[in-house]
């Protein structure tokens, strides 16, 4: 493409920014001051616990809840006074509302008819999204459809008039966990051949790592924090991040003992990730199970197996070590070897990069 033709391209479309939104219910903020700008093409998904106010903010960006205060801009475009079906948004929620009485043709035709679309391009349209969700019961009521077929007719009435945005609230939380599975990947590949923006509500953690780009984690309507999946569960930036973001275990209390250090309460000093925390602060260390390694010989910390559980794909085995308490241990069934068995005693040890450290007063 040579300068001219570059120049004339048109802008990526769907950016999303969110300028300090705030929403208050009675006296309990639902979102406090929160502030995103969500790039063109991304799958973003607002991840949290019940209440954190994920779902406050899609209304929001939706537009069915005024903000109390803030500002959302579509492609640089304030729309926060824009009613809903003049933003041009597509929307899903776990309830997929299709009409009952209509066809999945006439479903997906609706939204086009109400924008006063012509027939022929109607048919055009609904004829190329039903191809591009491989729906090919295009005759057949809601009620005559799997639980997977009527997510794709959602999906599909909410890209049949092109939106640059597409906001999905738990869509798949009513599924099954197999289709579930199949769904996220097939979310993900459509998302991906569109380029269209998507922003995707969950408060399942691995259905957020496996399909997004970024995640946001909420919590009391603020962002804990922003980032890659991988950098936010090898690097959170708080114990809550850390531990809602898979499984930890956490270490005997202890206090900073220099920028990778630790001291534990029996006086051990314990090399860590790098932490930044003062001399002597009290800090809590987690470790995740996953990164432990046991060995039935070798160097390490001597531990004795409580419990040993195997999951086909992986080991469980629960330790005591002493000076470090219980420890949760995960690691790969390859088919060549067995698990300890209750009462063996292992060897265990780690990378100290593996060792998280955070404040004791930290509270987001």
């Amino acid at each position: 493409m040579n300068a001219i033709s570059a120049s004339l391209a048109p802008a990526p479309r769907g950016r999303l920014e969110l300028v300090g939104l705030r929403k208050r219910f009675g006296g309990q903020a639902g979102v406090d001051t929160l502030s995103l700008d969500i790039r063109p093409g991304e799958f973003f998904t607002l991840l949290g616990p019940s209440g954190c106010g994920k779902t406050t903010t899609l209304m929001m960006l939706a537009g069915f809840l005024q903000p109390d205060a803030g500002h959302v801009r579509l492609d640089g475009v304030d729309i926060t006074a824009t009613p809903p079906p003049q933003r041009g948004l597509g929307v899903v929620f776990q309830q997929y509302a299709l009409f009952p009485h209509l066809s999945v043709r006439e479903n997906l035709a609706f939204p086009l008819e109400m924008r006063g679309m012509p027939r022929h391009e109607i048919a055009d349209r609904v004829g190329r999204v039903l191809e591009l969700v491989q729906l090919s019961q295009a005759d057949q009521l809601p009620a005559e459809l799997s639980g997977g077929q009527q997510q794709r007719v959602a999906v599909a009435r909410a890209l049949v008039f092109d939106p640059p945005v597409l906001l999905m609230d738990e869509p798949l939380g009513a599924l099954d966990r197999s289709l579930r599975l199949h769904l996220q990947r097939e979310l993900r590949a459509l998302q991906r051949r569109l380029g269209i923006t998507v922003i995707y509500v969950t408060h399942d953690q691995d259905e957020a790592m496996a399909m997004s780009d970024r995640i946001a984690i909420m919590r009391h309507g603020r962002v804990a924090q922003v980032d890659p999946p991988q950098r936010l569960y090898d690097t959170p930036a708080s114990l809550f991040i850390a531990e809602f973001l898979g499984d930890n275990n956490r270490l005997p209390a202890a206090r900073s003992a220099g920028p990778g250090a630790i001291r534990l309460d029996n006086g051990r000093l314990l090399a860590t990730a790098e932490h930044g925390l003062p001399d002597g602060a009290a800090v809590i260390a987690t470790l995740r199970p996953e990164r432990l390694r046991w060995h039935t010989n070798g160097a390490g910390h001597i531990a004795r197996v409580e419990a040993s559980t195997y999951f086909g794909s992986q080991y469980e085995l629960i330790v005591d070590a002493p000076g470090f308490g219980q420890l949760r241990v995960l690691s790969a069934s390859d088919g060549r070897c067995c698990a300890p068995a209750i009462g063996d005693t292992v060897s265990i040890d780690w990378a100290a990069s593996d060792v998280r450290v955070f404040p004791v007063d930290q509270t987001v």
